[in-house]
């Protein structure tokens, strides 16, 4: 009798073990920096690879997502931003790189994605994974020390954290 009550306790654990708990994100999307390489063919392109987490699930956009908040004239029409930025060896300091923009005014150089719909289907809609863009031409031929400075949003508009790059030095990373 009292071997069937452990064997009983030893299974019953075994189940309990056997089911991985749902992971918790807060509902506001969170990344972090994952890789930044070039393209062997071409080296003005480069690939930018984030980290990301989302409690909620609700990343990404589908093509036919253009109503308000999404449509065109919006902020909100792309969900990834990465701001590029230069050092200025003069003033010792990270730049915004400004290039000329419509009625001659200066803008920041910054390249936008709409980052495809990630959502999970099932009950569980907690999201972690990385994402990838393309970027072309990922930097000038003035400056050899640039970062990015990035940020994603969701479907409810929450923002993540700003996060930067390491410096990229000629298409190569530095830690």
């Amino acid at each position: 009798m009292r071997f069937r009550t452990i064997g009983l306790l030893a299974i019953g654990s075994i189940g309990l073990w056997g089911c991985p708990q749902a992971p918790e994100y807060p509902i506001e999307p969170a990344i972090s920096f994952k890789d930044f390489y070039t393209d062997a063919s071409d080296p003005t392109v480069g690939y930018l690879s984030i980290n990301f987490t989302d409690g909620d699930g609700d990343i990404g956009l589908r093509e036919d997502m253009t109503d308000a908040p999404f449509d065109t004239s919006s902020v909100y029409y792309y969900n990834m931003f990465a701001e590029f930025q230069t050092f200025n060896h003069s003033t010792n300091s990270w730049e915004y790189l400004l290039v000329p923009g419509p009625g001659g005014t200066l803008d920041t150089t910054i390249f936008k994605f709409r980052v495809p719909y990630l959502t999970p289907e099932g009950k569980n809609k907690a999201l972690k994974g990385s994402i990838q863009v393309k970027l072309s031409p990922y930097t000038n031929d003035v400056n050899d020390s640039i970062r990015y400075r990035i940020k994603l949003i969701d479907r409810e508009l929450n923002e993540s954290n700003w996060i930067e790059s390491p410096i990229i030095y000629k298409g190569i990373v530095l830690d």
